[in-house]
């Protein structure tokens, strides 16, 4: 999707959800430098009390790689965006269309 990746997450040969890479984020220590190299990346799993369907899974992980236009890459940005911002808590009715509208106007 875009400049991003989107793939099933699987365990034991049993799909239980989706990935995303956002890539765009690094944590970074008091002068700026990279300190690791982990990728900036997601997984929401279905669920056991409420089943996410694969749609669902896939527009909250689109939401949530758009959310992360909106942190810079400095301090922590892997571990704000990684940590502290929750897939779930997107609008799961939310449209592929205005996603990819909105991915459009965050590429310019």
């Amino acid at each position: 999707w875009g400049p991003f990746s989107l793939s099933r997450v699987f365990n034991e040969g049993i799909q239980i959800g989706w990935g995303a890479v956002c890539g765009r984020h690094h944590d970074h220590n008091s002068t700026g430098d990279i300190v690791s190299k982990t990728a900036c990346k997601k997984q929401l799993t279905f669920g056991r009390r409420s089943r996410y369907s694969d749609e669902q899974c896939i527009v909250l992980l689109k939401q949530w790689l758009l959310e992360g236009f909106r942190i810079s890459d400095r301090d922590h940005a892997r571990y704000l965006h990684v940590h502290c911002t929750d897939p779930k808590a997107f609008d799961i009715a939310a449209s592929d269309e205005a996603l990819d509208a909105r991915l459009r106007d965050c590429l310019g």
